[in-house]
């Protein structure tokens, strides 16, 4: 069971566990020893002569052309969609990986609609995946064969190579307006001057994920020591910090003074969004849509954490990972439609275990995969429930060895306790040792985790839990976590390029690059991120 803690004056249901609970034990199964004799039977000549003559003809898909590069980003093309266009399908590849469009309709990403007056010929790949359905509605999904020629369609993508466009988006339906006759050939779609900085492409690198160190980050809010001040906390830790957590209630506004007070002392916010009267209120509606745009119009990238600790009994969303999924991903388009300048970030506790692939909501619909994980003296203020003994990296581990492949870690929430209610004693020893052991091994052992975040909160004093988590309670937990974190593996701050991202073009000074010139940009980022 966790410990509730309320955090934010418009939200007293944000969760964060000082308490691991019970713990699911890890079975082991038997393997069964292989049997040789399927293998010998297919060395018999007539299965070989077989095996080489489907062998060339399996190979066929593999020799097909690819596509522009950027049609496989797929993280990419899902969270900048640059460009929002519609036309008129006039032929299908045989393989539904691409068709040629007659494009009518151009919208840039500042909104400004454009009526072609003659139709222009473009090729559309479609992203892997690329979400398909219904115009105007969203829910139902279409596979690439519902796309025939002749079907009136709008995408959302990016421009590849060569002019041709990646979709991560398509709705099929709709009329088209007539066009107006021209004599002259349509130009290339034009820059558009106002248009907002998007997440450039990094091969192989998330959304905002530094090519190398790890990001720090850290929740200060109810940091009586430092008044929740960021800029305090700063000055008290001797080193910036690139991140700074949040949690927010799901129906109230967006926190636009304080994301900008975060962009005032060089960092980004992280929010922590949270549907605490039940995911049916979660809704493709208009506060949805306001919030997705409020996001984007905050001047700067946004790390959003929808729905955190599912797999905890505790949260008011847990018990049905099928909707919990579809939430989570209705979240996302929006994201992803509205706001390309959001990362999002999903986050189970670190127990129990075992339900928690069953809530992973997909690739396309997570940028990063973050943890909660919490050192404790004792569970939930009892003497007798002793946790001394364990381990934060088993907790981080589980999580890291399933997701860390194809998505960067981030522990959107760690500390460790510096004085026990439970057995009413002082202890910065412990503090500093399970300190050390995170923060310690993440470059060597868990060199994908790329941001962590202290939660700083003297959850006693506050009367929310039984747990003092503060850093700057106490001189030695302070002066530890300031050796530790000035490791040039913790970074301060997002490069200038990712800052940019959510900005217009006329406020910041960085020039547009082509392809190789942010493929070249981007080799340098991995030696100086």
């Amino acid at each position: 069971m966790g410990e509730r803690v309320p955090v934010d004056p418009d939200h007293s249901h944000s969760p964060f566990r000082r308490s691991l609970g019970r713990r699911h034990r890890q079975s082991s199964v038997a393997l069964a020893r292989p049997s040789i004799a399927p293998v010998l039977m297919l060395l018999r000549p007539a299965y070989l002569r077989c095996l080489l003559l489907i062998l060339p003809l399996a190979a066929i898909p593999l020799m097909a052309p690819r596509g522009p590069v950027e049609a496989q980003e797929a993280d990419y093309v899902h969270s900048a969609p640059q460009l929002a266009l519609e036309g008129r399908v006039r032929s299908v590849a045989p393989d539904y990986r691409s068709f040629d469009l007659e494009l009518v309709i151009t919208t840039s990403p500042s909104g400004r609609r454009t009526l072609l007056p003659v139709p222009s010929l473009r090729k559309v790949w479609l992203a892997s995946p690329c979400y398909i359905s219904p115009r105007g509605d969203g829910q139902r999904f279409l596979t690439p064969r519902d796309i025939p020629a002749g079907t009136v369609v709008a995408i959302l993508g990016v421009q590849g190579k060569g002019g041709d466009l990646v979709a991560g988006q398509v709705f099929v339906g709709g009329t088209l307006p007539k066009t107006l006759p021209a004599a002259v050939p349509v130009p290339e779609i034009p820059e558009d001057p106002d248009a907002i900085i998007l997440p450039p492409l990094r091969k192989g690198l998330a959304k905002f994920e530094p090519a190398s160190g790890c990001y720090l980050g850290a929740f200060v809010m109810r940091d009586e020591n430092v008044n929740g001040s960021m800029a305090a906390w700063e000055r008290r830790v001797g080193k910036g910090h690139a991140s700074y957590l949040r949690y927010v209630g799901y129906g109230k506004p967006f926190p636009h003074e304080w994301v900008q007070e975060v962009r005032r002392v060089g960092a980004v916010p992280n929010l922590a969004w949270e549907p605490n009267a039940g995911l049916q209120h979660v809704k493709d509606d208009a506060y949805l849509r306001k919030w997705a745009q409020a996001a984007a119009n905050s001047g700067g990238p946004v790390f959003l954490r929808f729905a955190s600790e599912m797999n905890g009994g505790w949260t008011a969303y847990s018990g049905n990972p099928t909707l919990y999924k579809a939430k989570f991903r209705l979240v996302a388009r929006a994201m992803r439609k509205l706001a390309p300048n959001v990362a999002l970030v999903w986050t189970p506790y670190c127990t129990p275990t075992g339900n928690i692939p069953d809530y992973y909501p997909g690739d396309a619909a997570v940028d990063w995969v973050g943890v909660n994980i919490y050192s404790v003296h004792h569970h939930n203020g009892r003497v007798t429930e002793l946790a001394e003994h364990e381990d934060p990296l088993r907790f981080l581990k589980t999580v890291y060895d399933r997701y860390a492949k194809q998505k960067p870690i981030q522990i959107s929430e760690y500390a460790a306790t510096n004085f026990c209610l439970a057995c009413k004693q002082s202890m910065p020893e412990f503090a500093i040792r399970k300190m050390q052991r995170m923060y310690g091994s993440l470059q060597k052992q868990f060199p994908r985790v790329k941001m962590i975040y202290w939660f700083s909160m003297d959850t006693i004093a506050s009367r929310a839990a039984e747990n003092n988590y503060a850093v700057t309670g106490d001189n030695d937990v302070l002066h530890a976590y300031r050796r530790i974190t000035h490791q040039p593996h913790f970074l301060a701050r997002l490069s200038p390029r990712l800052l940019a991202v959510g900005k217009r073009r006329s406020e910041v000074s960085l020039p547009l690059r082509s392809t190789k010139e942010a493929s070249a940009a981007t080799r340098r980022e991995r030696k100086d991120p």
